[in-house]
Parts: structure tokens; C-alpha cells; sequence
């Protein structure tokens, strides 16, 4: 029952992303989580929170998809790719009358793909458990933020340094205060919908 709790509350949550401008997956992470009452604490409600994250992610491509065809607006950045490789063959979003060829050709992809993930994700689960934990994770941890701090000078200079920081630094401020993460995304939230209005 918490299973299919997890798989119904994911795709409801999922939707989320690919209507709403600026909203993300942890959003709709964080929704799916309030529909399932999932904390993800203990071995049950661990099962529960793995599948409703894992249908978020599948349902938030299928409603890119939808979103790409019905408002002609990209949500994430594989849709602006696909809609660039598409946007100049008009038959593609028109054939077919209500269902474009494009739309039922990408839906196709989505389910196959989804369901290789699936085969492919028992097969490397079960070895990635046993090599995982021999893994040392300080120097990982030590070796990703010096990966991330040298590619956001390589990429931003000293200006991209200062928002990183600025960034590290609200990272750490809701575990300090006992509120999630999610909440930080309003700061791409609140300016998107605020520059739509004024459009």
C-alpha cells in the first residue's frame, strides 16, 4: 500500500514542474511528500519516498513533453533542446491533427527509456551496494567542492566565486533552521512569475 501510495502521490506532484515556471523537481518532490505523508524515516516509508521521488522524475518528463506541445514553452533544458531540433519542421507539431507525430514519437522514447532505467537500475543497484561502502567519503566530499569551486571561476571568474559562496552559504541556512531546502527555490520562483506577470 505505501508503494502505491508513493507511485500515485509522485505523478500528481510531478505535473508541477512542467505547468509552473521555475518550478523544479524538488518541488515537486516536496509536494509528493505532503500527498503521501512520507518522511522517509524508517525502512517502509524509505520504500514509499524512493518510489514517489523515482515517479516524480518520470511523470515531470512526460508533462515537459505535454507542456513543449500545448504552450510551446520549454521547462527544463532537454525540452529547449528538443524544441530546437524541431522548431523549424512545422508538419512535426502539426501532423497527425490533435496528436502530433513529434509528441507521440518523444512519448514512445519516454516509456521505452523509462523502462531500460528501471532493468538497468536493479542491475547496478545490487553492485553498487557492495562497493559503495568501502568508498572514503571525505576526500569525495573535498574533491567534488574544489571541482566546484575551480569550474565556477573557470566559468564566472571572481563574480561567479561570490555567488557560489552566496549560495553555499543560504545552502546551509535551512538545516540551521529546521525548514527544507525547497523553500530556497522561491528565489527563482517568486522573479520568474513576477517577469510573466509584467510580460
Amino acid at each position: 500500500w505505501r508503494r502505491a501510495r508513493g507511485s500515485l502521490s509522485g505523478p500528481v506532484g510531478g505535473c508541477v514542474p512542467g505547468w509552473l515556471p521555475g518550478a523544479s523537481s524538488a518541488v515537486a518532490a516536496a509536494i509528493s511528500a505532503q500527498l503521501s505523508g512520507s518522511k522517509g524515516s524508517g525502512d517502509e516509508e524509505s520504500d514509499e519516498f524512493i518510489v514517489s521521488v523515482s515517479a516524480v522524475g518520470t511523470a515531470n518528463a512526460i508533462f515537459n513533453l505535454l507542456a513543449l506541445f500545448v504552450l510551446m514553452r520549454a521547462r527544463s533544458g532537454a525540452m529547449k533542446a528538443v524544441q530546437g531540433l524541431i522548431g523549424e519542421n512545422v508538419a512535426l507539431w502539426t501532423s497527425l491533427g490533435a496528436v502530433p507525430w513529434a509528441l507521440m514519437c518523444l512519448l514512445a522514447v519516454v516509456l521505452v527509456s523509462g523502462a531500460l532505467a528501471y532493468l538497468i537500475t536493479l542491475w547496478m543497484g545490487k553492485r553498487a551496494a557492495k562497493h559503495l561502502p568501502r568508498l572514503r567519503y571525505r576526500p569525495l566530499a573535498v574533491g567534488v567542492c574544489c571541482f566546484m569551486v575551480a569550474m565556477s571561476f573557470v566559468f564566472g571568474g571572481f563574480l561567479g566565486l561570490g555567488i557560489l559562496a552566496c549560495a553555499s552559504f543560504l545552502g546551509t541556512l535551512p538545516e540551521k533552521l529546521g525548514v527544507r531546502r525547497v523553500h530556497l527555490m522561491g528565489c527563482i520562483v517568486v522573479p520568474t512569475m513576477y517577469f510573466l506577470a509584467l510580460a
